[in-house]
């Protein structure tokens, strides 16, 4: 990944040594957080000693660490909400900051599906400046028409789950901070934050344990170990643990500073039972086009079926003749993957449950 590799190279001649003077015209632009020589400790509990980093825009930089090792202090003084105690933090201009918290807490009791995303009434929902229409959005998050006006407290845990990305992600913003988001998330709900977080444009920070997770998404991993020390890492999890062994092995001896909320194991289906979430917005596109190549082939046919176009405009028909050709090649194509993953979703709808 190019955003991995670049941090690498900055990682490789910029670790613990962050300076915070005048930046060069485009880094001030993609300038997210700089923090240089942070240091933050409650009491004779010291949780930062140092700390430094660089977040660019369009990075993904993962948080790592026990319960009560500064992960969520780090954010805020990143975020600007909380002071450190010494050292300097610089942000980006412009900060549009969107936060999924682990507790779920942003949807209000009374209110159906479509009324939680669209507060203001109406059948439109503005997706970061354009607006959408409400039952569409809603299907891009699993949610089907009959569904728009059940109330919200009478959703599974999943649909809650998918309701409020639907909400946050719609809002503008090109900071998203996730708090434990793959708590509690089925397969379904994850795949939907995995494709979100891979077609979002913006700067995620992100606080997890699910190490999976963080290897799917992290351009780097910032690792905390409770006592003030800490490393950086260019790529996920996996990354992390293979260049620095142990790192976070001596905080399981340590006494945890509070106690650690569980984190439940991630459930896999022994098998699926419906198309993934990819699968079926696949399904969707190739539908569309399905309806549209035929008007499109069947219109070009038309125009060549002029007996005096190649006389009147020989590279017009030059053009014609070779867009309806590859037209024809892409409705067999679309075809042929549509006649697959249609009779995937057959077989997986046929299983018994």
């Amino acid at each position: 990944m190019a955003l991995r590799a670049e941090k690498a190279r900055e990682l490789g001649y910029a670790r613990g040594d962050i300076r915070v003077g005048a930046v060069g015209g485009e880094r001030s632009g993609r300038l997210v957080a700089e923090a240089s020589s942070v240091g933050k400790a409650f009491g004779d509990r010291r949780l930062l000693t140092a700390f430094s980093t660089r977040i660019m825009r369009g990075e993904r930089v993962a948080i790592v660490g026990a319960n009560g090792c500064g992960k969520s202090t780090l954010v805020k003084i990143l975020l600007g909400e909380t002071a450190p105690d010494s050292g300097t933090v610089r942000r980006g201009a412009n900060l549009q900051t969107a936060y999924i918290d682990q507790l779920r807490t942003d949807l209000a009791p009374g209110t159906t599906v479509v009324e939680a995303l669209t507060p203001t009434g109406g059948d439109q929902i503005m997706v970061g400046a354009a607006p959408r229409n409400a039952a569409a959005y809603a299907r891009d998050f699993l949610f089907r028409d009959e569904q728009l006006r059940q109330p919200v407290e009478s959703l599974s845990g999943g649909e809650r789950n998918r309701l409020l990305l639907a909400r946050i992600l719609a809002r503008p913003s090109n900071l998203l901070v996730l708090d434990e988001p793959t708590n509690d998330l089925d397969i379904e709900t994850l795949e939907v934050l995995e494709a979100a977080l891979f077609d979002y444009g913006g700067t995620v920070i992100l606080v997890s344990h699910d190490r999976d997770f963080i290897d799917r998404v992290a351009t780097s991993t910032i690792a905390l170990d409770g006592r003030g020390g800490f490393v950086e890492t260019p790529g996920g999890w996996s990354d992390f643990v293979a260049q620095n062994p142990g790192f976070l092995e001596s905080q399981a001896r340590s006494p945890p500073p509070e106690t650690p909320r569980p984190v439940p194991p991630r459930r896999a289906p022994a098998s699926p039972t419906k198309l993934s979430f990819r699968e079926v917005r696949r399904l969707a596109e190739l539908e569309g086009k399905l309806a549209e190549l035929p008007a499109k082939i069947a219109e070009a046919e038309r125009r060549l079926g002029d007996p005096q176009l190649y006389q009147r405009d020989a590279g017009e028909f030059a053009a014609l003749t070779a867009e309806l050709a590859a037209d024809k090649q892409t409705l067999a194509a679309t075809e042929d993957e549509w006649l697959v993953l249609e009779d995937r979703r057959g077989r997986l709808e046929s299983q018994p449950s």
